[in-house]
C-alpha cells in the first residue's frame, strides 16, 4: 500500500527541489575600490627601479648662472659664469602586511577548487599598495615623509575664492589666473598639464554654463584656450578624493575645521615629479604549528617634486 504523503514530507522534497533547482552564478562579486591614481605615470612618473638596500636617495641640482657682456677691444671686464652642484635627500618609505592559512584550509581549498590563498596574496597586495598611496599622496607626518598634496616647497594660494556663488567668467578668470601664473613663474619653460579637484568641483565647473542652461562650459572654455589640442599644455581635469576637506584634514594637511578643498595643478613634464619603486618582494612561507605565515614587502621613495614652481596648489571654500 502506497503511504500518502504528509506535510513534512512535502516540506522536505520541496527544500530538496529548492537545493536542486539553486544556480550559482558565475561571477563572484567583492568590494569595489577607488582607484590608486598615484601609480599613473600621468601624475607621478617612475624614474627608476629602487633597490631595497638603499638608504636616502639624493638628487643632484645644477645651477648655472652667468650673462654675457659687452666686449670692448683691450677690455679685462669679462663677466664670469658661476655653476654649483647641491644635492637634496629624499627619503624611502618600505610597507611590510601578512597573509596567514592553516593545513585545513588548504585542504578545503583543495576540495572546493578555490584558490583561497591567491585571494589573501591579491588582498595582501592590495593593502600595500593602498599605503603606498597614502605614502605617495599626503606624505606621513610623523616620519616626515612628503607627498604630492603637501610638499612644502610648492606655491601655496590661500584664495578667499567661492565656487558656490562665482558667475561663468569669474570661475574662468580664476582658472586662467593660476594656468598663467604657473607658465609665467616659469618663464614658459613649462605648462600645467593635468588639474587635479574635487568631484563636485568638476562637476560645478562642467555644468556651469555660458547662457544658463546652454552654451559653452567652464571646462570646455579652460580647454578652448589651454588644452593640448588647441597648442597649450593642459590634458584635463582629474577628480580624485583626496583633495576634499575631510581626507585633507584627516592626513593632517590642513586643520580640523577649516573646510577647505586644495585644487593641484600639476606640470605636463613627467620629470618634474617622479619616484623610485622596488619590485614587489615575498618572504618564503614560515611554518608555525599548524598555520603558515607570508611576508609581502614593498618599497618607495617619497613623492620627489624636483621643481616646486611648476606646481600650484589652491585652497578654495568647500563647494557644495
Amino acid at each position: 500500500m502506497t503511504k500518502r504523503l504528509d506535510n513534512s514530507d512535502i516540506v522536505e522534497a520541496g527544500n530538496f527541489l529548492e537545493r536542486e533547482l539553486l544556480i550559482t552564478m558565475p561571477t563572484t562579486y567583492q568590494r569595489k575600490y577607488a582607484p590608486l591614481w598615484s601609480t599613473d605615470p600621468n601624475y607621478i612618473s617612475i624614474s627608476g627601479i629602487l633597490d631595497r638596500h638603499v638608504g636616502d636617495i639624493e638628487a643632484e641640482i645644477i645651477e648655472e648662472v652667468g650673462k654675457a657682456g659687452v666686449y670692448v677691444d683691450g677690455s679685462d671686464d669679462i663677466p664670469i659664469v658661476s655653476t654649483s652642484i647641491t644635492t637634496e635627500k629624499f627619503r624611502i618609505n618600505s610597507f611590510a602586511v601578512g597573509i596567514q592559512y592553516s593545513l585545513f584550509e588548504l585542504d578545503a581549498q583543495r576540495v572546493s577548487g578555490r584558490n583561497v590563498q591567491l585571494r589573501k596574496q591579491n588582498a595582501a597586495m592590495r593593502a600595500l599598495r593602498q599605503r603606498e598611496h597614502e605614502s605617495l599622496v599626503f606624505g606621513d607626518s610623523k616620519y616626515d615623509y612628503r607627498g604630492l598634496l603637501n610638499d612644502k616647497n610648492v606655491p601655496t594660494i590661500a584664495s578667499s575664492f567661492d565656487f558656490n556663488t562665482a558667475t561663468w567668467k569669474e570661475m574662468i578668470d580664476f582658472f586662467t589666473e593660476h594656468l598663467t601664473a604657473v607658465e609665467d613663474t616659469n618663464n614658459l619653460t613649462t605648462g600645467i598639464g593635468w588639474i587635479e579637484l574635487t568631484n563636485k568641483l568638476h562637476r560645478k565647473i562642467s555644468t556651469t554654463y555660458q547662457n544658463g542652461d546652454s552654451g559653452v562650459s567652464v571646462a570646455e572654455a579652460i580647454m578652448k584656450t589651454y588644452g593640448v589640442a588647441n597648442g597649450g599644455t593642459l590634458q584635463g581635469f582629474k577628480k580624485i578624493n583626496e583633495v576634499r576637506p575631510d581626507l585633507l584634514e584627516e592626513a593632517k594637511v590642513h586643520a580640523a575645521g577649516s573646510d577647505l578643498e586644495r585644487i593641484v595643478f600639476l606640470p605636463v613634464d613627467v620629470d618634474a615629479v617622479d619616484r623610485l619603486a622596488s619590485i614587489p618582494m615575498f618572504l618564503p612561507p614560515e611554518r608555525k604549528g599548524a598555520f603558515y605565515e607570508t611576508i609581502f614587502i614593498l618599497s618607495t621613495t617619497e613623492t620627489m617634486v624636483h621643481y616646486p614652481a611648476s606646481l600650484r596648489y589652491v585652497d578654495v571654500a568647500k563647494v557644495n
